[in-house]
């Protein structure tokens, strides 16, 4: 704020411009980061890959979700950062279980389970 006192003094328009642009910037992924913890964020990407809406009443289960696909959903959609070992561990504590497919490591999809974590948490 004293720099962009300064720079309005001098009326340097593209600074000021810029300086606003990034601080805007900033904000947005600091309330980013704040909004999710990675056990809320980690639901969110499960209900998502999980759960396929067919229509408006009918639901039906996707199949198991490698953890890679998750660990990328994760860093593009939330900006958190997890190995597959931590995934897999919050997975285990939230209580899914980790399969393994042909050596790619899953997360079996047990629907009432995750329907049951997402109302407890409000998602």
């Amino acid at each position: 704020m004293p720099l962009q006192a300064i720079v309005r003094h001098l009326k340097d328009t593209e600074w000021l411009d810029y300086s606003n642009e990034e601080i805007k910037r900033s904000m947005r992924a600091l309330k980013g980061s704040q909004k999710f913890e990675p056990e809320q964020a980690l639901l969110i990407v499960l209900r998502e890959n999980m759960i396929k809406v067919v229509s408006d009443t009918e639901v039906s289960l996707k199949e198991d979700v490698l953890l890679s696909n998750i660990r990328h959903n994760l860093k593009s959609e939330f900006d958190v950062y997890l190995k597959n070992v931590q995934i897999q561990e919050i997975c285990r504590g939230l209580g899914f279980k980790i399969v393994s497919h042909s050596g790619y490591p899953k997360v079996k999809h047990n629907h009432k389970l995750l329907l049951k974590l997402c109302k407890e948490r409000k998602i």
